[in-house]
């Protein structure tokens, strides 16, 4: 904040507040701030005053006195305001006298040369950012103070010495963060640690949480990776997602207090040294992979009067022993699911890398996200019978099994629920299952056939990316969408028969399916989206339906053998470098209700002959045909010329020797138009006008649509036309069909 704003605004603030002082209030002489030995003050009350500025960047040292007198009355120096030493980076010195209740936000930020500083006993509020990025090498916190804000003492590497006070009740959002402390022993006072408090403090090795404490804030020590002892108070109830990640020195057993209730996500993920877990009298709910990649966490205990858990052989249970919540990361038996379980929990499992075989019950209906994921000594799933749902990740990357058996009660595959399981070739999916989850096949590298079942309503994105042998796919009619990726690099899958419903082709969705030759597009279809089809160089034939309306960008980048393809009526738009690299086209039909070519769209379509363009075309961006070097003769039928981008859709040679043709009265339009006016050989159509013959003599028939060179149009686009109702014959603008 520009510190000449900022006195300006709370200048006027403070003046205001005087004037609508009560009676008997003194009135101050000045609300200016004014200048003392190099500082400036402002009054802030009767009787009191506070630093607003250090005056200029070049101060070394600082001494605040305890009284200022302005017009002869004295005032008293209560606070350091905001920003008052900010970025004075040579300031090396400052007395602070015993006055100062409190250091404003970015009080002394960017200092950085100040190396120490002692604060008077009655300072309350150190502001957020006060010392942040500073040269600190010690502080003792003041013995009244209760609050220390955001970032106070953010990005100060070399404060190693901190002296916590014993009337210490909150430690902002990363207040410590990235900084060098070495030891944390925090008061019994103290109730809260913010956010990111002590996150990235990698000096940090010995922490002590004061018993006050209920709650630890999200990363709060955050890859604290130095930490060697962690002791937690016994006030404490909420675990922040993310609290303890990263503090991988940490090797002892955790023992949570009997007041926390819930232990956040990733809480002390990453922890790999840690061994056990004492859970105690309160815990209700434990975030998603808390414990992951604990690698040597081998003990899992639980108070006999907690209501919620119970632990059988280092595995955590819930109370009723009905979900399997957490089995140690350092397990290497194999688990056998006892009777009473209907669920695993999400992340029960994760990253037990070392568990040989999961036998699970015929009782289990749920299986839970990241449940088993990355268990990778696992040879083969049997999913019982009564198994419904699936969660996200429940497999993922379980890359050790090499057969999977579904029971047929089954109804929900989750997202990345077996990705990257890359010797199973087959899964056989019962009909019971009306949804999969994008990536669900991802990366199964041996799949060789799969058929989804009718009443899945679409191909998620991803769902079968990178099944590099995947030769055979059935898809049912009640399939209406192709996502993002979903068959990308499903490189022998020699054909692909997508249902009539379908009305969207997704990003990428078929991509470098290499062995296709022949594609049918869906009668429903109205969108293909970017690189849809792209990279499929043995694609000859694309046969679309007559909904389609919009081709993405790159949608048919470089199909080299692509040598026919019907664009429908319907077509719109063909976006930026649709069709770039489609050598083998020889001609296009681009339908009487294009729009927009856009910049690029059919660059280096080397073997294009010819053009026709229609009445509703109004834009083609630049560069569009750039290297169609082939082109003899384009055709427009649209009476005002389309606007080109950058005056250039053309290569010079298309311009020079390529014959255009336009309509009877457009020819001088053309002539002047941008772009248009380049080609060398312009001509008029012939009008046809007088050799439409009457088919009968009823005036009233329905009319019959020709383009202004006498061809009849039987889905006319908006645009001007010859009309024909019995013998009567008109040239009309028609809006709509």
């Amino acid at each position: 904040m520009s510190k000449f704003l900022h006195w300006n605004r709370t200048s006027i603030y403070r003046t205001f507040t005087l004037a609508c002082l009560g009676a008997g209030t003194a009135l101050l002489t000045s609300a200016a701030p004014f200048e003392v030995d190099g500082i400036l003050f402002e009054i802030t009350g009767e009787g009191t005053a506070e630093v607003t500025e250090g005056n200029n960047t070049s101060l070394t040292s600082a001494v605040i006195p305890s009284t200022v007198t302005l017009d002869g009355k004295d005032y008293k120096v209560t606070a350091i305001g905001e920003n008052a030493f900010d970025g004075c980076e040579v300031l090396a010195s400052v007395t602070i006298p015993s006055s100062v209740t409190s250091i404003g936000n970015y009080a002394f930020e960017y200092c950085y040369e100040l190396r120490s500083v002692d604060l008077p006993d009655v300072v309350t509020r150190i502001g957020d950012y006060a010392f942040f990025e500073t040269g600190l090498y010690s502080i003792s916190l003041p013995n009244r103070l209760t609050e220390i804000g955001e970032a106070a003492f953010g990005k100060c590497f070399d404060l190693m010495t901190v002296r916590f006070n014993q009337a210490l009740k909150s430690i902002g959002n990363k207040a410590f963060q990235l900084s060098g402390i070495k030891e944390a022993v925090l008061p019994a006072s103290l109730l809260s640690i913010g956010d990111e408090a002590f996150s990235g403090c990698e000096g940090l090795g010995y922490v002590v949480i004061g018993d006050g404490v209920k709650t630890i804030g999200q990363q709060a020590f955050y890859n604290c990776n130095h930490m060697l002892e962690l002791t937690l108070g016994w006030d404490l109830e909420t675990v922040g997602d993310k609290a303890f990640q990263g503090c991988i020195m940490l090797s002892q057993i955790i023992k949570l207090p009997d007041n926390v209730k819930s232990v956040g996500t990733y809480s002390f993920a990453d922890c790999t040294l840690l061994k056990g877990i004492h859970i105690g009298k309160s815990l209700e709910t434990i975030g998603l992979v808390a414990f992951s990649n604990c690698r040597d966490l081998a003990t899992i205990t639980v108070d006999e009067e907690n209501p919620n858990f119970t632990a059988v052989d280092n595995i955590l249970y819930s109370r009723d022993m009905t979900s399997v919540e957490l089995c140690p990361t350092a397990r290497t038996d194999a688990y056998e699911m006892p009777a009473s379980v209907t669920g695993v929990a999400p992340g029960a499992f994760f990253m037990c890398g070392s568990v040989p075989s999961v036998t699970l019950n015929d009782n289990v209906t749920e299986i839970g996200d990241w449940a088993f994921a990355m268990c990778e000594k696992i040879p083969e799933l049997k999913l019982p019978s009564s198994l419904v749902r699936l969660g996200d990740h429940a497999f993922d990357m379980c890359t050790a099994v090499k057969s999977v058996s579904i029971g047929d009660k089954l109804e929900y595959i989750g997202k990345y629920a077996f990705n990257g399981m890359a010797l199973v070739e087959n899964f056989d999916i019962p009909s019971t299952v009306n949804h999969i989850g994008g990536s669900a096949f991802a990366g199964c590298l041996a799949l060789k056939s799969f058929v989804i079942p009718e009443g899945v309503p679409a191909v998620e994105d991803a769902t079968f990316q990178n099944c590099t042998e995947l030769q055979s796919i059935t898809i049912p009619e009640s399939v209406k969408s192709i996502g993002d990726f979903a068959f990308q690099f499903c490189m022998k899958l020699p054909e692909i028969n997508l249902p009539d419903a379908v009305t969207s082709i997704g990003q990428s969705a078929l991509y470098a399916c290499v062995a296709l030759k022949e594609l049918t597009l869906p009668a429903e279809l109205t969108y293909i989206g970017p690189w849809g089809i792209a990279g499929c160089p043995k694609l000859a034939k694309i046969t679309c339906g007559d909904k389609l309306a919009m081709i993405d960008y790159h949608a048919f980048d470089y199909l080299s053998s692509l040598t026919e393809i019907n664009l429908p009526n319907s077509l719109t738009i063909i976006a930026k470098n649709a069709f770039e690299g489609c050598s083998g086209l020889t001609e296009i039909n681009l339908g009487t209700s294009l729009e927009t070519i856009d910049e690029g769209a059919f660059i280096n379509c080397t073997g294009l002959k010819s053009l026709h363009f229609h009445n509703a075309l109004t834009f083609i961006g630049a560069e569009a045909f750039k290297g169609c070097r082939a082109i003899t003769a384009v055709t427009s039928d649209a009476a005002m010329p389309p606007a080109v981008g950058d005056d250039n859709a053309f290569n010079a040679a298309v311009y020079n020797k390529a014959q255009l043709t336009v309509p009877a009265g457009s020819l001088d339009a053309y002539k002047n138009a941008d772009s248009w006016k380049k080609f060398v050989n312009i001509a008029a159509q012939s009008s046809a006008i007088g050799e439409i013959g009457a088919d009968t003599d009823n005036s009233d028939a329905a009319p019959v649509y020709y383009d202004l060179n006498g061809r009849r149009i039987d889905n006319p686009a908006p645009g001007l036309y010859i009309v024909k109702r019995g013998t009567k014959v008109t040239k009309e603008y028609i809006t709509r069909p």
